[in-house]
């Protein structure tokens, strides 16, 4: 949403909200806290008698609609293909999703377009306080086609820096 409306100077990190499942939810900031995303906490859960899990957000619209925004900026389709990865790792709880994509934003450098997570698993077999993050990173040149070497280099120095600045592991399959 925040996207939407050309607003980039946003902080998402761990919530402080009571009612949301700690390993799962968001709190979201710009100069202080507009707002919040995540899954209900089981305790409500249980107690609203909900089967299945809810997922929430709220935002301060206000706060968004009366920032001062850049001009939009219509840019004309790619004409080279975009390629997708997806890395999975596991993050202690001491490390937030602002500093991976710090991290991979600066090591993607002009190849990386964009990041999204798409899976955060807590598991019991899992030691404490550290969970599974899945991320889908979309890399693209302005000027040609990406080869498979060179976006799986790209990558790789992604997973090094990952692990090397925030100590978490890479999942690599077998």
């Amino acid at each position: 949403v925040l996207d939407l409306f050309n607003v980039s100077q946003y902080k998402i990190l761990e919530t402080t909200n009571p009612y949301l499942e700690k390993e799962v939810g968001a709190d979201i900031f710009l100069k202080e806290k507009i707002g919040y995303f995540g899954a209900l906490h089981p305790d409500i859960l249980k107690k609203y008698d909900f089967k299945d899990g809810v997922f929430i957000v709220e935002l301060d619209l206000e706060s968004i609609f009366s920032l001062e925004r850049g001009p939009y900026a219509i840019k004309p389709l790619p004409k080279f293909p975009k390629v997708i990865r997806d890395i999975a790792i596991f993050v202690p709880s001491s490390v937030t999703y602002a500093e991976i994509v710090e991290v991979i934003k600066k090591v993607g450098g002009g190849i990386l377009e964009e990041i999204s997570i798409f899976d955060k698993y807590v598991a019991p077999e899992f030691p404490p306080g550290v969970s599974s993050i899945a991320l889908r990173i979309t890399y693209r040149d302005p000027q040609k086609t990406l080869t498979d070497p060179e976006v799986n280099k790209k990558h790789d120095e992604i997973s090094k820096a990952l692990e090397e600045k925030l100590k978490v592991q890479v999942r690599r399959t077998k």
